[in-house]
């Protein structure tokens, strides 16, 4: 087994098969839920799971001073690059400086940033249809504050679904670490969003972090290592943690 590992985009484990690949490679699974959702697992598999314990809510919003700082950094993501930086960056041949290369990796994210978030009244009706929504707790102070004039669902903000995609590879990065536990998820686009250059960027990992890559990797296995869904997920459950 793998140890312990925090599922992401969604609260709830939705996919019947991949839910079942994962008894087999991890000992238990976290996934991301505000307080304030009480209930976050609906359907009958990962009811079973999180009564038995395997499956069980990571309260982000009980970390305030982790969810600001990332707010933070996102913030500082989403805006323009000064002349000086991209002066300083353009002058210095790719591969000669670290320190360099890490502000062209902080580049390229503030990139996908930017192309991720739209101010509401630029938000085209064919890009509303297609948003995506973000409950407040998870975002710090200065990101609920920047999305304050988004549209909202209640306690869930609208945003643009690669805004959305890019945060909560963020979001599960950064807890993956304080955790000590690996990021997991079962979207196959999730793949090309890397949440070690994430976390380089923000400043959140040092060198000797190895559990970012360990969860994308065992993704990759297990879209191989397909269990039929319509074995009982109690059996799966039993069979994991009986002694063998």
């Amino acid at each position: 087994m793998l140890g312990s590992a925090l599922y992401y985009p969604f609260m709830d484990i939705r996919d019947r098969g991949w839910l079942r690949s994962a008894i087999l490679f991890w000992d238990d699974i976290q996934t991301i839920v505000p307080t304030t959702i009480e209930k976050p697992y609906q359907n009958p598999d990962t009811e079973i799971c999180a009564t038995e314990g395997y499956l069980r809510p990571l309260r982000v919003d009980l970390y305030p001073k982790l969810l600001e700082a990332l707010s933070e950094q996102i913030m500082l993501l989403m805006s323009s690059e000064p002349d000086w930086l991209t002066n300083l960056i353009d002058s210095v041949p790719q591969g000669r400086n670290p320190s360099v290369e890490l502000l062209r990796k902080s580049r390229q994210l503030q990139k996908k940033f930017g192309k991720g978030y739209r101010e509401p009244e630029l938000i085209s009706p064919s890009e509303r249809r297609a948003m995506e929504a973000l409950h407040r707790l998870k975002l710090g102070r200065p990101l609920q504050e920047k999305l304050r004039r988004a549209d909202t669902k209640g306690d869930w903000v609208l945003v643009n679904s690669r805004f959305a995609d890019l945060y909560m590879t963020a979001l599960a990065g950064i807890f993956a670490k304080e955790k000590n536990v690996s990021a997991l998820t079962h979207k196959a686009d999730f793949q090309g969003l890397n949440i070690r250059q994430c976390l380089d960027v923000m400043h959140f990992v040092d060198q000797a972090d190895a559990h970012r890559t360990k969860g994308t990797l065992v993704t990759v296995v297990m879209e191989s290592l397909r269990v039929d869904p319509d074995v009982p997920i109690q059996k799966l459950l039993a069979f994991m943690i009986r002694p063998h």
